[in-house]
């Protein structure tokens, strides 16, 4: 019996991490309310969207829109008094044309 739980969990942890969403994130930061985050593709601005910080003061943005290709990233964030930092260093990053699929055989 423990080995069929065993194998059930297994399965199902697997094939949802193996499917999961790509997302950039950062650590949680105390007393942080609000995030912008400029992306870049070849050297040009793409976007910029400011949006809400999770409820522990982190940062996670979702990547699905993104063709495959090469991106830069900066990110900067507000505390509740509205006070920004300064942008973050550029963080590149590169997107595959194509994600492999994970077969489990048992």
């Amino acid at each position: 019996m423990k080995t069929i739980l065993f194998t059930v969990f297994f399965v199902l942890f697997f094939a949802l991490t193996a499917f999961a969403q790509p997302y950039l994130a950062c650590d949680p930061q105390t007393g942080i309310t609000q995030y912008t985050i400029e992306v870049k593709k070849g050297g040009a601005v793409i976007e910029t969207a400011t949006f809400a910080a999770l409820a522990d003061g982190s940062a996670k943005w979702d990547l699905t829109k993104y063709t495959s290709g090469a991106y830069t990233f900066r990110l900067r964030c507000a505390d509740a008094k509205g006070w920004w930092s300064d942008w973050s260093d550029p963080f590149d990053a590169t997107k595959p044309s194509k994600v492999g699929g994970v077969k489990i055989i048992p």
